[in-house]
């Protein structure tokens, strides 16, 4: 990103703090409901209460434009999954860069969809071992929680790209590989 200015770095880790925030309100719960659900249900009742004790309409106006205003930031979010993957343009993988051996084992962090059998979920930062088997397919394993793991299997010739760039989650953005490739559902 040498071209970049200093402000897209700042937009970066703005961006990149929201998303953690709004990622952890989805993930956390106080009495049964996600702290994002409090937070935009409770803007819609404060301004409900407001309304019936006679508070001059912009203070209701104003709690319900606010409660669209985060339902949008949370549908955003949802859809860019919590992350914002920017490409570099200057880093280019080196032709002769070494490729790992069949079997050899390399620990990262996951982002992305990744199952087991018939359930698929989305993660986001977990650690995961990724390596080649003989047949020339890519395995990634990811540690969903203790002692259960979700996969992601790529067959060969299905990698359409592997870009690098920064993945924003969080104040810092992180150097991260995005892989894109094709997946077919169904009997083959």
């Amino acid at each position: 990103m040498a071209d970049a200015s200093p402000s897209d770095g700042r937009a970066d880790r703005v961006q990149g703090t929201l998303y953690a925030f709004l990622y952890a309100t989805v993930q956390h719960t106080f009495l049964g409901a996600t702290l994002s659900g409090w937070l935009k249900n409770g803007l819609l009742l404060l301004a409900l209460i407001m309304l019936f004790l006679g508070w001059p309409v912009f203070w209701p106006a104003l709690m319900m434009a606010l409660d669209v205003l985060l339902r949008l930031l949370y549908w955003k979010a949802r859809r860019d999954g919590f992350v914002r993957f920017t490409v570099e343009t200057d880093q280019r993988p080196a032709a002769d860069a070494p490729h790992l051996a069949d079997s050899q084992k390399v620990s990262f962090k996951a982002t992305g969809i990744f199952s087991v059998k018939d359930w698929e979920s989305y993660v986001l930062g977990r650690p995961a071992d990724y390596w080649r088997v003989s047949m020339g397919d890519h395995v990634m394993m990811v540690h969903h929680s203790p002692g259960r793991f979700l996969y992601q299997f790529i067959r060969i010739g299905a990698v359409e790209s592997i870009e690098a760039g920064l993945l924003c989650h969080g104040a810092q953005p992180q150097k991260a590989l995005a892989i894109n490739y094709l997946t077919s559902w169904g009997p083959d």
